[in-house]
């Protein structure tokens, strides 16, 4: 089975990113990797991704 990346950009984001979070990883399909790069955000993005990049190692933050 092929490796899905998801790469997803984010820049002041945190009103969508946990939305955006939950919803990959709700998937019934298991074989991907998510990629997050951050744009130097000011809000509580970084904080809301690095709390599910520490539960899960598919999902990579980038700053």
């Amino acid at each position: 089975m092929a490796l899905v990346t998801i790469i997803t950009p984010s820049y002041n984001s945190s009103i969508f990113i946990l939305k955006t979070l939950k919803s990959v990883t709700s998937q019934s399909f298991d074989n991907w990797e998510m990629i997050i790069v951050d744009d130097c955000s000011s809000d509580n993005s970084v904080e809301v991704i690095q709390s599910f990049a520490d539960q899960d190692p598919r999902i990579k933050l980038i700053r």
